[in-house]
Formats: C-alpha cells, structure tokens, sequence
C-alpha cells in the first residue's frame, strides 16, 4: 500500500504535523487577538468570529461534552448542514454507556484510525434526534469552524450500535483529516462548487463536500479493516461491502474537476487503497 498522506506511519505523521503546525498558529494568533496566555489549542478558536462568545470553553480538557452550560452555549453556533429544519439538540446521549463503548472501540484497537482519532479529536458532541428524521444507523458531523470537534447522535438499531456509533466517528475522524490538510491547501483548483454526485448523502454535492464524503469513507473503510476480529459479524462484513463499493465508486466522479498539485496527490493515495480493496 501506498501509505503517504492518510494511512500507515507515513500518512498518520503527516497529518500530525500539519495538525500540530495548524493548532500551533491558532493558538498565536488567538492569543495575539483575544490579549490572553491559552496553552492549549481548542477546537472552537477556529470559530474566529465567535471567540468572545466560546471563549469559556476553550479551557475544557473533556472529550466527551457533558456540561449542559457548554451545551447550551454550543448549540448556539453549530447546527447539522442542510438538516435546520430537524429535531436536534445538543445534550447527552440517552445512555452515555454507549458513547464510551464506542469510543472505546476505537481507542483500543491500535490502527491507523485510533492513531488520527488520537491526534486530531479532541471533543465529542453528543446530540439527541427525534427518531424518523433521520437514518438509523445515526448521524453525525463536523465544521470547519471546530476543528477537532466532532458531533453525534445514537444509532437507533435494536444491535451493532456501539459499532455502528464507532463506525461513524471514523467517518468524522476522515473530515478532521480532510479539514487539516485544506489549511495547508484549497485541495481542488477549478470546481470547488461545481456538483459531484456524493456517495454518502447519494445526491449531488458541491465537489469539495463530495470528497470530503470520499475521504471519509475510506476511513470507514479503513476502520473495519483493521478492526479485530472479535468484532467481527454478519452485520460488520454486510457494512463493509456497501462502504468498499461506494468509496471505490466515488473515486470516478472527479473527472471534470481540476485539484491542485496536492488536491492530486490525495486523491491518487486514495486511488492506491482502493485499489488493494
């Protein structure tokens, strides 16, 4: 495998050194604008417009957001794309248990998802959905106004949800991946808006939000890949070939779109796995 920007020690560095070298200029140009001494890099300094209002919340070392202050104050400026006119609200999950369960099937593996999830994630939103307007098998999201921030609802399956929950946050995981790099490059030339067929929303999409949906399927795919085999399952093997298909699917729709000379080499790194799929 060529293993360059996303996967294997070489792809897993290079996003951490973007990563650390994007959190580390943040952090200096929070500190020079707000007049304060933060050591830390949150996600919510890449909200620059709403510093004043977040800024409480950039000293929260929590991964999962529990406080219901913080939640309330998020709420405020963060809403799922395209899903306005939904049930959603930013509080606990029904049953926390299956968040940490997640989590910890991502933590405990060791792959290269766990090593990106480690490197790049830094809160977990939970949200809660009313059942019917959205898919079962959960959604989620991320801005490029938090970076290092993901949000997520449950699943709403009778078995597999904690999977499945951790499934979707190696989906997030891909557009934190994603999100760094497109601070170091605009990633697509020509087109940036120009519609692709997303094989994750299965609708047309502006480009760059179809491979954002390329990226992260890939993770997923990744993920399962690498997951231990006691996991394994009719239900893990069934996912898995959908999401093979799709992602090797998506990698043909980019045809008439012009990405820069980096653009290009992710794209032909994500050709590379798809090919040894």
């Amino acid at each position: 495998m060529k293993d360059s920007w996303f996967f294997g020690n070489a792809g897993v560095n290079n996003l951490k050194e973007v990563n650390e070298s994007f959190k580390l200029k943040t952090l200096k140009h929070i500190n020079l604008i707000s007049k304060n001494t933060f050591s830390t890099y949150s996600p919510w300094m890449s909200n620059l417009d709403k510093i004043t209002e977040l800024e409480d919340e950039f000293k929260s070392n929590k991964l999962i957001i529990t406080s219901i202050n913080s939640l309330e104050t998020l709420e405020q400026f963060y809403s799922p794309p395209e899903d306005e006119n939904n049930s959603v609200s930013f509080f606990n999950f029904s049953s926390d248990k299956l968040l940490e369960g997640a989590v910890d099937i991502i933590k405990s593996q060791g792959n290269d998802i766990s090593n990106i999830f480690e490197n790049t994630v830094r809160h977990i939103v939970p949200l809660e959905t009313a059942k019917g307007d959205f898919q079962n098998i959960g959604i989620g999201f991320s801005s490029h106004l938090a970076k290092g921030a993901i949000f997520l609802n449950s699943p709403f399956l009778n078995e597999n949800s904690a999977l499945q929950l951790a499934i979707n946050i190696a989906h997030e995981t891909g557009h934190q991946a994603l999100y760094i790099y497109q601070t170091a490059d605009p990633i697509i030339e020509n087109g940036i808006d120009t519609p692709v067929y997303s094989y994750v929303r299965k609708i047309d999409r502006p480009a760059i939000q179809s491979f954002h949906a390329s990226v992260a399927l890939a993770f997923m795919v990744r993920f399962l890949t690498q997951l231990n085999k006691g996991y394994h399952s009719d239900y893990h093997q069934k996912v898995l070939e959908k999401l093979v298909h799709d992602f090797t699917q998506s990698l043909n729709s980019y045809k008439n779109i012009q990405f820069t000379e980096f653009g290009e080499l992710l794209l032909e790194d994500l050709r590379c796995y798809a090919c040894e799929l």
